[in-house]
Parts: C-alpha cells; sequence; structure tokens
C-alpha cells in the first residue's frame, strides 16, 4: 500500500528531541503497533486482541484517510528513535471547534521497565508542539484507567493536573477501576528537577538588580558565592529546587523542610515578570504537595510576592525585622482544593 505520508492540517510533519522524533504514522510499522497493544490491552479502551486483518483495514481505511482532510479527528505519529520506531501516539477525538483533544501514546512494551519516564517525557513535550503551536488548541488531555501509577508523576512533572475522576469504569481482577483525566492548557507551566547544568540561569536571575532589591538578603553575590551556594543546596535533602519553564525556563521555585514545614523562595525571569508566572508556580507547588504545610518571608516592599500568596491563601503569621527591613511571615496549612 502507498500511504501519503504527510499531513494536509499540518505545516510542520516532523518534530524531533535529540535522538528521538515523531513522523507521520508508517505503514511499516502497523505490526509492532498492533502487537504493542495486544499486549497492553488492560489500560486500553480496546476489548479484544487485534487481528492482521483487523489492522490492515484499520490503515487502508481509516488511517489512510486522515492526511488529506483540513480536519481530521486525530492526528497520529510514529515515534522513532533513529529510524526505528519505538512508540506510537497522537491527538485523537480533536475538537477543532472548542480546540481540544485527547492524548494517545503506546510504546514498546519492552522499553516500559527502563524508558517509561523518559519516552513519556519527551512525547509530551513533542506532542505539546504538535498541539498548541501547530494546530493552536488551547487545551489537551489524558483519559487513563487509576492502574499506571508511574504514569501520573510524568503528567504532574509536564504541567498536567488531574482535572477529573470517573468512578468505576471498569473491573479489573473483581475490583473496580477509576478513570482518570489530566488537562492541560496552553500556557500552563510544566517543570523540572534543578539540574547543576541551571547553575548560570539561576546565578543571571539572582543577580537582576530587581531580584536583589526584593530580597531579605540584598547584598551582590559573587559567582564563586553563587556556586557554593548551588551546590550546597544540590546536595541538601532538605531542599528542592524546581526549574519552571514554557517554551523556555521562566522561573526557579525552592523548597526547604524547617521543622516539617517547608519555606518557599521563587523568582521569575524578568522578561517573564507581570504574565502571572509566580502565582501559577505557587498554585502548581501547592497542588503537588497538598500535605504540606508552607512558609514564605516577603520583604514589605514586595508588593507583587504579597498579591501572589494572598491570592493563593496564604494568611499572615506574624510581622518580624531584620536591621531596617519589615518582613512579613506568611503560612498555609491545609490545601481545600477550591483552586
Amino acid at each position: 500500500m502507498n500511504m501519503e505520508i504527510t499531513y494536509k492540517c499540518l505545516n510542520k510533519q516532523i518534530y524531533t528531541d535529540a535522538e528521538f522524533s515523531l513522523v507521520p504514522i508508517r505503514w511499516e510499522d502497523r505490526y509492532k503497533i498492533m502487537q504493542w497493544r495486544n499486549e497492553q490491552i488492560f489500560h486500553l479502551r480496546q476489548n479484544k486482541k487485534l487481528t492482521v486483518e483487523e489492522q490492515d483495514a484499520y490503515f487502508e481505511n481509516v488511517i489512510s484517510n486522515l492526511f488529506e482532510q483540513e480536519q481530521p479527528d486525530q492526528i497520529l505519529f510514529s515515534m522513532l528513535q533513529g529510524e526505528t520506531c519505538i512508540a506510537y501516539g497522537g491527538l485523537v477525538h480533536i475538537d477543532w471547534k472548542d480546540k481540544n483533544a485527547e492524548i494517545s501514546f503506546v510504546m514498546n512494551t519492552s522499553l516500559e521497565s527502563e524508558k517509561f519516564n523518559t519516552l513519556w517525557s519527551v512525547y509530551l513535550e513533542l506532542i505539546e508542539k504538535v498541539a498548541f503551536s501547530e494546530i493552536r488548541l488551547n487545551k489537551i488531555f489524558t483519559y487513563s484507567y487509576e492502574v499506571r501509577p508511574k504514569l501520573y508523576p510524568i503528567l504532574y512533572q509536564a504541567g498536567f493536573i488531574e482535572k477529573e475522576r470517573v468512578l468505576g469504569v471498569i473491573k479489573l481482577n473483581n475490583k473496580s477501576i477509576d478513570g482518570l483525566i489530566h488537562m492541560k492548557r496552553k500556557g500552563d507551566l510544566s517543570y523540572r528537577p534543578v539540574e547543576y547544568s541551571d547553575v548560570q540561569l539561576l546565578f543571571d536571575w539572582a543577580t537582576d538588580s530587581s531580584t536583589r532589591n526584593n530580597s531579605i538578603n540584598s547584598k551582590e553575590i559573587t559567582w564563586g558565592e553563587h556556586v557554593k551556594w548551588f551546590n550546597k543546596k544540590m546536595n541538601d535533602s532538605k531542599s528542592t529546587m524546581f526549574l519552571f519553564k514554557k517554551e523556555k525556563p521562566v522561573g526557579v521555585l525552592r523548597l526547604d523542610e524547617v521543622n516539617s514545614q517547608f519555606q518557599i523562595s521563587f523568582s521569575v525571569d524578568r522578561k517573564q515578570r507581570g504574565k502571572g508566572i509566580g502565582n501559577q508556580m505557587i498554585r502548581f507547588i501547592i497542588k503537588k504537595f497538598p500535605e504540606n504545610v508552607f512558609l514564605a518571608k516577603v520583604l514589605e516592599s514586595n508588593r507583587g510576592s504579597h498579591r501572589i500568596f494572598l491570592k493563593n491563601k496564604f494568611i499572615v503569621d506574624s510581622v518580624s525585622k531584620i536591621g531596617n527591613k519589615i518582613i512579613t511571615n506568611y503560612i498555609k496549612e491545609e490545601f481545600d482544593g477550591n483552586y
């Protein structure tokens, strides 16, 4: 079968991240895909194993028609490592009017034990480019049965939130299993742990003049001092730093454990301020750790940070003074879910 290999609805056909790429779904990968789906049927909305005849018919009668449609209901890709197909997925149930779609992804079963996190993370980053930059959707979502505990932390890290829980949608081994919908909107942040390679970026943000003015310790920082502090934090089990990004890094947030409570410190790239990013970062971290008690110290003159913490239902615990600087100490003891 000579199947067209480009989508009429896409200007860009290939999406690449280092050694991995998404290409329009290939006819030659159909039996691999069938095998993976049959092996992983327990978490798919597929009630029986596919046959070769059914797979051929699906590619010939359904997938072949997608490429020439202006607004297909699904856009599917083969995910390659080099030239080898290692997974497939895409945007399905596309609603072009309301600008949303579901994400689908299935990887080579043999790679799940060691490559699950890597492949899911790379895939989400690439498929977001298709959804948000290429066909300009407003939101994307996943629907999964609650049998995949390794998946949900990856979704949270990519900026998805649990939007809905559908009770008892299937039974597995006589146990009712819920369905989970995780959603991400265009412009929502993703995050990852800070890495050693981020030391220069954090130095640039920390030495920005407005950052220094809004810091409790406002003295200038040298490169040597920063590197010493950075390495200490990276090796401190009671300190965790997250880098937030859209297409590029936009801010950093640090949690320092103090007597089983967590002190929040954050900074936003100067070019990204005034866009609600600080508020999104705080909201995200509260949702990620709903059982934590959070603390924050804010300089009296830092009006933006005061607004952010008050908006996120922190309350004033006390007011203190360091030298001639007045500090407001905030606390948030409970996440009530009303966000």
